[in-house]
């Protein structure tokens, strides 16, 4: 339980690095659970940044793109605005500002803001309620997909295995107190999307009323 000190104590101590990913993450379950959110999401990154400040480990705290929100600047770089419009977004921008205190009392950190992440996700190891996910098991049973909004809405995907690449130069390098963007290059549509999964099997598209964390002009 990354809000108890005591586990959370026992678990770095003796440790050279800590990748802090713990965290609610699914939008609509935050939203709907503030309290809970903010317990996980700010007091666990308190926690665990005390704890590795104490004992001298360096933490990789994984936060998120989603903090831009709709872009106040563009691109969407490290040292600039944000923006965050959802509890999730808003909780990441807090536990970052936490780690930083911690900083201030001698923690050695990087923040790490992810895009949105794919990969080999049909066993639903990994997020199953993210587009690309929903649409290849959409494709691997042969039926329909939808999309909500008009599908303009875009994000920096990036591959699970290119990112764990990149977790692993953060250490290898031995990078401290930077804060990365890992996303894709390229900015992608859902609609994009969509229409390549309609070659691989899906079988129509309908479409919802949009999210409100649907962003249309993201490029980080």
């Amino acid at each position: 339980d990354i809000r108890n000190e005591r586990q959370v104590e026992a678990a770095v101590k003796g440790m050279d690095e800590v990748y802090h990913l713990a965290a609610l993450a699914q939008i609509k379950y935050t939203d709907e659970h503030p309290d809970e959110t903010f317990e996980t999401n700010v007091v666990g990154a308190n926690v665990m940044a005390k704890m590795c400040a104490k004992h001298g480990v360096k933490l990789h705290f994984v936060s998120t793109c989603c903090i831009y929100g709709e872009p106040l600047e563009k691109p969407s770089v490290e040292d600039g605005l944000i923006n965050p419009t959802d509890l999730y977004a808003m909780s990441k921008a807090a536990g970052e500002y936490v780690v930083k205190m911690w900083g201030l009392k001698g923690l050695k950190y990087n923040i790490l803001r992810f895009g949105t992440v794919y990969g080999q996700s049909t066993d639903k190891e990994m997020r199953a309620d993210m587009a690309i996910q929903k649409f290849l098991e959409a494709a691997k049973e042969k039926r329909g997909i939808n999309i909500t909004g008009d599908g303009t809405q875009n994000r920096n995907f990036i591959h699970i295995d290119d990112l764990v690449r990149g977790l692993v130069l953060v250490s290898e390098k031995g990078i401290t107190g930077e804060t990365i963007n890992f996303a894709g290059k390229e900015n992608t549509s859902i609609n994009e999307i969509a229409d390549y999964a309609l070659g691989f099997g899906v079988v129509g598209i309908t479409t919802t009323e949009p999210r409100k964390d649907d962003f249309h002009d993201q490029d980080v």
